[in-house]
């Protein structure tokens, strides 16, 4: 449905028209006015907000009247130097009084807007794929991480020792006998690490393992389960929980856990710095185990803030949320090669109706990301 306003606009009634629910909004601009000069007759944006700014319009729509500028995102104009100028429309300020007319097609869902108490729907586009199984993806696997690298694209720990391993693999004459070393040592044993796990699980779905070389394998999944066991029993231990009352009292939310030990591949959100971001398995339990209310458990953790999603929807919301602030994350770490990057409080990043507190320690390794409470000043 189309909704015009032309008369009388402040910043409430454009909160009113399209900034509550997040749609997508075009402005009008008066003939001469700064905005007619710098951008042309129209601009398309979604509007922009402070979680406080949030907080102050639903309290008081009129809170905001008296700032003279609205803070916008620009996603289609007029002008003719368009091109020149598309940099700065991520994030600028629009005198109100420049508008001559806002209309907006209302299409957000009610759920996704911001202060529904409903759990948000999200919109996924699951692309279907279909691996050529036997080993034989290793070709276009090890050819696009090829390219990532001689991109200077930063890889996360796991991607580094996959690359070792299918290297190996396929290009083992074009590696330093020190990385040689990395998958099978000096008396010609395969090293017992990441690197062996993933060259030994490359050849067993080749169908290549000799039965001792199963052994081995096995000998290494039985160490990532038990490394990743430790890994949920300390931040088991860190929310004042027993690995006792775990198993007996929570067993549904235990074995979440628990099947997740082998099967969680860690996620890269990195597609083009040269700086690794990226979600481990102690990320993914530290958040889940907090922040997910399906497999919450105790008193404990009952006050942590919790996603208004699905659980099966958390992922999806994380890696939206990684992948946009890849850029931001990139030039913080080439300022700040030691700090922990936040985005906290009024720099919280918004998607969907909430905002997401996110830390990344020096590494690139996510350490937390949760929703943030709107009851926070």
């Amino acid at each position: 449905m189309f909704e015009t306003i032309s008369e009388n606009i402040t910043q409430g009634r454009l909160y009113e028209l399209a900034g509550r629910t997040d749609d997508v909004c075009t402005l009008d601009f008066t003939d001469g006015s700064d905005s007619f000069e710098r951008y042309g007759s129209q601009l398309t944006v979604e509007f922009v907000y402070t979680q406080k700014e949030r907080r102050s319009l639903v309290d008081d729509i009129t809170s905001l009247d008296s700032d003279p500028n609205i803070k916008v995102k620009g996603l289609w104009f007029s002008h003719e130097n368009g091109r020149e100028i598309i940099a700065e429309l991520k994030n600028v300020e629009i005198p109100v009084k420049d508008i001559r007319s806002a209309m907006v097609l209302h299409y957000t869902p009610k759920n996704n807007t911001y202060g529904d108490p409903e759990k948000r729907s999200l919109n996924i586009l699951e692309v279907p794929f279909t691996p050529y199984g036997g080993g034989k993806d290793i070709g276009w696997i090890y050819g696009f991480m090829c390219r990532r690298k001689a991109d200077g694209i930063g890889f996360m720990p796991d991607d580094k020792d996959l690359f070792t391993a299918y290297r190996f693999i396929l290009d083992k004459d074009s590696m330093s006998e020190e990385d040689k070393l990395k998958v099978i040592d000096k008396d010609g044993h395969i090293v017992m690490s990441n690197v062996g796990y993933h060259y030994l699980s490359w050849g067993e779905e080749a169908g290549l393992l000799k039965v001792k070389d199963k052994e081995l394998l096995g000998e290494l999944r039985r160490r990532k389960i038990n490394e990743r066991f430790e890994i949920l029993k300390d931040e088991l231990k860190r929310a004042g929980i027993s690995f006792k009352l775990f198993k007996s009292k929570y067993k549904e939310k235990a074995l979440f856990f628990l099947q997740r030990l082998l099967s969680f591949h860690d996620i890269n959100f990195n597609l083009l710095g040269k700086h690794p971001l990226y979600m481990d398995y102690r990320s993914f339990v530290h958040i889940y185990m907090r922040h997910v209310e399906e497999v919450n458990m105790g008193q404990q953790l009952a006050q942590k803030d919790k996603f208004q999603l699905y659980e099966k929807d958390v992922i999806h919301m994380i890696s939206h949320v990684m992948h946009d602030l890849n850029n931001d994350y990139q030039q913080f770490r080439e300022d700040n090669p030691e700090k922990e990057y936040r985005r906290t409080g009024e720099m919280s990043f918004y998607c969907q109706g909430d905002y997401y507190e996110v830390f990344v320690d020096k590494d690139g390794r996510l350490v937390s990301f949760y929703k943030a409470s709107r009851n926070k000043q």
